[in-house]
């Protein structure tokens, strides 16, 4: 059994109303409206704890899942060892109301960046991209900067890990449950929403900056390491297994 595959094949949350569904719900703030959906049975599979924490009012079961990387992405970035000339990398399709939080990207002033997104600065657009082309800006990158002022999961972070790029990230959200590397304090400044402070911010990144080789290697190993053991699609279908297997007995 993929792992990836079963979660896909998920009923997306806007079905809830078919009968004996397991729905996957990946960003309550997007799907959910207070007002027009009653609380229901229908088991909820979900990516982090922090979604499950605005999902819980809307779902009796709820099951958290993050999901494993992309075996094709270890196979990429193992077997390409080029230099990592980009120092900080953006990824992701941002909104009005920069829910990406490409302002703080955008405050960096020293060293190479490189931005994937629909913004109009971006240096290359975010969905126009092969996976290969994604997995060499991975290879190439030092840091990642992940400053979203929330999410629900957050896939670029997790593979950024699993490469070996160190992220910088806003640790709030489901970041401060799967993120390791540099993290940013945030504090909430509404309903699932999340800020740094601008010198907070700029404070990491000077650090980041002028981290010595050694420093740099010794956290991207470790960085690695664990993303690798965490997400791991074996250890996340062990899980899947044990679940489906107690949900039928049950």
């Amino acid at each position: 059994m993929d792992a990836n595959l079963w979660f896909s094949q998920c009923r997306q949350i806007d079905d809830h109303d078919k009968p004996n569904s397991v729905l996957r719900g990946d960003s309550p703030y997007v799907y959910l409206n207070p007002s027009e959906v009653s609380p229901t049975d229908h088991l909820l599979i979900t990516t982090s704890q922090y979604n499950a924490s605005l999902f819980h009012r809307f779902f009796k079961h709820i099951e958290v899942f993050p999901p494993p990387y992309d075996p094709s992405l270890v196979e990429y970035v193992d077997s390409h060892h080029v230099s990592r000339d980009i120092d900080f990398l953006a990824i992701g399709h941002n909104t009005s109301d920069d829910h990406k939080g490409h302002a703080y990207f955008r405050l960096i002033k020293k060293g190479r960046k490189f931005l994937v997104s629909n913004d109009s600065d971006a240096d290359v657009a975010v969905y126009k991209q092969p996976r290969e082309y994604i997995y060499s800006l991975y290879s190439r990158s030092r840091f990642l900067v992940a400053m979203s002022h929330t999410e629900g999961f957050g896939l670029p972070l997790i593979e950024a890990m699993v490469s070996g790029v160190i992220p910088i990230y806003c640790d709030a959200h489901a970041f401060h449950e799967y993120g390791m590397g540099l993290p940013v304090k945030c504090y909430k400044v509404g309903d699932a929403w999340y800020s740094a402070d601008e010198k907070d911010f700029l404070d990491v990144v000077y650090y980041a900056y002028n981290m010595s080789k050694e420093e740099y290697d010794d956290l991207s190993i470790r960085v690695k390491e664990y993303a690798r053991k965490r997400f791991n699609p074996s250890v996340i279908l062990n899980k899947l297994y044990e679940f489906v297997y107690k949900w039928n007995r049950d």
